[in-house]
């Protein structure tokens, strides 16, 4: 399976979005009377920090697993070639 990287447009447009949906969650909260202090922050920012790093672990172990496949499926090829000839 070919390898199929986005665009940097494609990549600003999302990170844009993302950004957006933040600021006007935010806005929505303090519309409804919700602030965060210092102690709030600290703890959500500990929470996505936890939940990111056991993302990236996900996907540190998906990418391994991919490129097993890979070099398993190019070995395979090799093997054939070597008996059909």
């Amino acid at each position: 399976m070919p390898y199929k990287q986005d665009t940097n447009t494609v990549s600003l447009f999302w990170g844009r979005i993302g950004a957006a949906v933040l600021l006007l969650t935010s806005v929505a909260l303090q519309g409804f009377g919700y602030t965060f202090g210092a102690e709030d922050q600290a703890a959500v920012y500990d929470a996505i920090s936890s939940i990111l790093a056991a993302g990236a672990l996900i996907q540190v172990v998906i990418s391994k697993v991919r490129e097993s496949r890979k070099v398993d499926q190019a070995e395979l090829d090799l093997m054939k070639k070597e008996v059909g000839q």
